[in-house]
């Protein structure tokens, strides 16, 4: 059993001795265990995973943060779109978009689906309307403040229910 235990210990100390041939300084002063080389590729290995870490945040630039907008003023013009669809929907959005300043949001954009012509009509009679309402509200057929884009119905059998 004696034998056995020496054997076990002479083929654990001959990579040490492997080991320590390699230093540049005598083996004699430097002799570790299998368990301490452990501890020792434990830490390296945290210390390097906490160096590549800190190189890695430190390479990441902080992003500029982008220059604010400047705001609208009132008299600024702006264009705007206004989906129209059948049901209640309509009607709510035109309830919303009457209360528009349309001299200041010009041109208008209708986007209405094909075969809808209820809302369609709405919005030309909201135009009169506020046409007939405001002096400074012109409109001349070259420049015309709102246009209407049809789109195909998502569902076109509905069409015949």
């Amino acid at each position: 059993m004696l034998a056995m235990l020496e054997n076990a210990l002479s083929e654990n100390e001959t990579p040490v001795r492997e080991f320590n041939s390699i230093l540049p300084f005598d083996s004699v002063s430097f002799s570790c265990t299998v368990l301490e080389r452990m501890h020792l590729l434990l830490w390296c290995g945290l210390l390097g995973a906490a160096i590549s870490t800190l190189v890695r945040l430190c390479s990441l630039k902080p992003r500029a943060m982008p220059a604010k907008k400047l705001a609208r003023k009132r008299s600024d013009r702006c264009s705007l779109a206004v989906f129209l669809g059948s049901g209640g929907h309509t009607s709510e959005a035109l309830m919303l978009i009457s209360a528009l300043d349309f001299d200041r949001y010009s041109p208008r954009t209708y986007i209405i689906s094909h075969g809808d012509v209820l809302s369609t009509q709405k919005a030309v009679d909201l135009e009169s309307d506020k046409a007939a309402d405001s002096a400074s509200y012109t409109r001349t057929l070259s420049d015309k403040p709102y246009t209407f884009v049809t789109i195909p119905r998502a569902r076109p059998y509905t069409i015949f229910l």
